[in-house]
């Protein structure tokens, strides 16, 4: 899985990450939950499946790995920060040959990304 590669890769750099994807168990998977909202991990690498559905309070980032297939997983996502008022960031990684799903996201949300 990606998201455990990432997350081991992010850990072994001294970052408190972890990984959720469909192929854990439930019970690591509300342990995992558990320890985000406990402030135990700061940074939570995610599948779409699995991220929907969940509620963690105070998300300041989403960085996106992959641009979604669709418009309507990419506004799911990036939902999970600025809740409450709050303010958020959501930053979408883009290879070249992505552009045109990137242009219908900014089209569709009424909106330009800014590159960085």
């Amino acid at each position: 899985q990606d998201t455990e590669r990432l997350a081991d890769w992010l850990s072994a750099r001294g970052f408190k990450a972890a990984a959720l994807h469909g192929d854990i168990p439930q019970s690591l998977r509300e342990r995992t939950v558990d320890h985000i909202k406990q402030g135990v991990i700061d940074i939570l690498v995610a599948t779409d499946v699995v991220a929907r559905g969940l509620d963690v309070p105070r998300i300041t980032h989403v960085f996106n790995y992959d641009i979604p297939f669709d418009v309507e997983s990419y506004i799911h996502r990036i939902g999970r920060t600025g809740r409450a008022g709050r303010k958020g960031k959501a930053i979408l990684l883009v290879r070249t040959n992505q552009i045109r799903m990137l242009r219908t996201i900014e089209r569709v949300t009424k909106s330009s990304m800014e590159e960085i």
